[in-house]
């Protein structure tokens, strides 16, 4: 569905997380991108849904 797991922690002061930030929000919190949402999801909530990655899945639905 398009969806990706970045491994970066959510700790505003760490560097690597402010550029990702800075890349994909504007310093007023809009997106700069139309089609893409930024949020925060533990990667063991992200894992529930693992098998949706796997080759072929959407042509099961």
């Amino acid at each position: 569905m398009g969806d990706i797991y970045l491994d970066v922690p959510y700790d505003k002061d760490l560097l690597l997380y402010q550029a990702l930030e800075a890349y994909l929000q504007y310093p007023d919190d809009r997106m700069r991108f139309d089609n893409v949402k930024f949020f925060y999801q533990p990667l063991e909530l992200a894992m529930e849904n693992a098998e949706q990655d796997e080759p072929g899945f959407i042509d099961e639905i």
